[in-house]
């Protein structure tokens, strides 16, 4: 048995960007793979009695210079959106049906959404429809594939399985926010962790090298 990862996210969340995108530079160092979960955070807070961190006042006044720092940190572009937080329940529901449907094109697509949402420019990602329109730009499905993933994703049965799934990763797993990563050992032993400023404890417990935010080293993108 090798080490497992499998990362939990939603792309609402940039702290799940941040972690998206730091474990995929680390997953190629370890020589590991990364599995994809897209979950609807909403769910998760809602069956975990969570609160979203911006209805705690202090807590939304800080987290802009959180992401400012973590931009600057990690080396990506971390813009707020001009509307949000945002409804990405359609989002997640595709990306869903991508993981059952075409799984070897989650990560690009997973890289794809968080890279449009998080650029600072404006964006509709609020239907089905429009994320279907967006998978057309993106360009690695057929037009058949994409008018498939949107009739599912717009099902009763993806958003049941969704909140299904919410409730077992809270209810068997811990959860209570996202990005939340589980990681495995060859020994069977398995932790999970939350946030993105795990990557050193992760790479301590699976025993692997830790060189950085940018995997190469370097102390952080650039000066703080």
């Amino acid at each position: 048995m090798s080490s497992r990862l499998v990362l939990h996210y939603d792309i609402v969340s940039p702290w799940s960007y941040v972690a998206f995108v730091t474990l995929t530079r680390y997953v190629k160092l370890w020589n590991m793979e990364m599995e994809l979960k897209p979950i609807n955070l909403g769910y998760v807070m809602k069956n975990a009695q969570n609160k979203p961190p911006l209805t705690v006042p202090n807590k939304g006044k800080h987290m802009g210079g959180e992401m400012v720092r973590a931009e600057q940190f990690f080396g990506l572009k971390l813009k707020m959106p001009k509307e949000f937080p945002f409804n990405s329940f359609p989002l997640q529901c595709a990306l869903r049906v991508l993981q059952d449907d075409h799984p070897t094109r989650l990560h690009s697509a997973t890289a794809h959404f968080f890279q449009r949402v998080w650029s600072g420019e404006e964006f509709d990602l609020l239907s089905v429809e429009a994320v279907g329109a967006e998978l057309k730009k993106w360009g690695e499905l057929s037009e058949g594939q994409v008018g498939e993933v949107v009739k599912r994703a717009g099902l009763k049965e993806t958003r049941t399985l969704l909140n299904e799934e919410a409730k077992k990763l809270v209810e068997d797993g811990g959860a209570f926010g996202a990005p939340w990563i589980v990681t495995t050992r060859p020994d069977g032993r398995s932790v999970s962790f939350f946030g993105s400023d795990r990557t050193e404890q992760i790479a301590a417990f699976l025993e692997k090298p830790y060189k950085g935010p940018m995997a190469d080293g370097r102390p952080s993108a650039s000066k703080l």
